[in-house]
């Protein structure tokens, strides 16, 4: 099969609105030649490889697929790469009352100046057993900020499941994702290496984002944030592991505005040069519940220690935690649960 015939099968089901399954042979690959493949109708289309699977490839030249309008399409065992935008969604972009199922993919090598890999605006992506490698938001010009080095989510839902991301990164915001609007949840995912100016994992502006059971190592923020910033809405990071993570400020979460909840989490080795070596809250509001701090520091003296401009709320106090100012009522964490031990017990992590 060329390249021509599959954009020809795609272009039929999307006219015809007749369900369409394409298999395409294992070791293949597809070079775009500047052109996305797109699907603009209300139809169903399947795109499946076997063992090794085929490559779509952008050649660093376009877009991989657009969605919109009504289409559903189902992605297994391929291989998405080199994908490029100067605009947003080096590899996907999903529009309203459109979706995507990825299963067993491997989406690497993409770029775009907002959403590296995937930018969601309205509609449904799942994304089941695969990775995103070496994926880049790289801002630039007026049309779009750098951020969501593998994914943006403007609104819709996007679920990801069984993931790893490594090696992603948004020069400004979100090194792996950034959330504008609407429902983001990643369960059982590693991030490794992943980088941003702020957010080195998530960027949280608004919508409810959840990241439940995942391993984050060694992923840095330049500013703040080296894991998730929460600027707005609400995070929620649920029995995982994090360590080795650092930069400037807050190792692993800075809630700068919005509502953070950190549960069941054991955080090891989460250093930065100025304060909040794990947790830094400036504004907003942040729950912090049977978590663990080990042997993080941070290097300015009025920030040392774990946690930063924090209202502690503990039984006995915790002397690490700085007193709220008058000037930042607004600053809360509630059901404060926090154990500062070189050997945390007892943690129920289900990694």
């Amino acid at each position: 099969m060329s390249v021509d015939e599959l954009r020809a099968l795609i272009d039929a089901a999307s006219a015809t609105r007749v369900p369409m399954s394409i298999h395409l042979p294992p070791g293949a690959r597809f070079a775009l030649g500047g052109t996305p493949l797109a699907c603009s109708n209300e139809t169903d289309i399947t795109i499946r490889s076997s063992f090794g699977g085929a490559t779509i490839d952008g050649e660093g030249r376009s877009r991989l697929f657009s969605i919109s309008d009504g289409c559903h399409l189902r992605l297994r065992l391929v291989l998405l790469v080199g994908g490029a935008s100067s605009d947003v969604g080096g590899a996907l972009r999903v529009w309203a009352n459109a979706s995507v199922e990825m299963d067993e993919c491997h989406i690497s090598g993409c770029r775009a100046r907002s959403g590296g890999a995937i930018r969601l605006d309205g509609g449904r992506v799942n994304v089941s057993r695969s990775q995103f490698t070496d994926c880049r938001s790289l801002g630039g010009g007026e049309a779009a900020k750098a951020e969501g080095g593998a994914a943006y989510v403007a609104s819709g839902h996007l679920t990801m499941k069984d993931v790893s991301f490594m090696s992603t990164e948004a020069s400004a915001s979100g090194g792996a994702l950034f959330v504008k609007g609407g429902t983001v949840l990643v369960h059982n995912a590693t991030f490794y290496d992943c980088v941003a100016s702020e957010g080195g994992v998530l960027y949280v502006d608004g919508g409810d984002a959840t990241l439940s059971n995942v391993a984050v190592s060694t992923c840095n923020a330049a500013i703040s944030g080296a894991v998730l910033e929460a600027a707005g809405g609400r995070a929620t990071l649920l029995g995982s592991l994090i360590s080795d993570c650092g930069g400037m400020s807050a190792g692993v979460a800075d809630i700068s505005g919005g509502y953070a909840v950190i549960r069941d989490t054991m955080i090891l080795n989460c250093n930065v040069d100025l304060d909040g070596g794990a947790l830094r809250l400036s504004s907003g509001e942040a729950e912090v519940t049977n978590t663990s701090f080990t042997h993080c520091s941070a290097g300015r003296v009025s920030g040392q220690g774990p946690l930063a401009r924090l209202q502690c709320r503990s039984h006995p106090p915790l002397s690490t935690c700085s007193p709220q100012s008058r000037a930042k009522r607004r600053q809360k964490v509630t059901n404060l649960d926090l154990r500062l031990a070189d050997h945390p017990r007892h943690l129920p992590l289900r990694l």
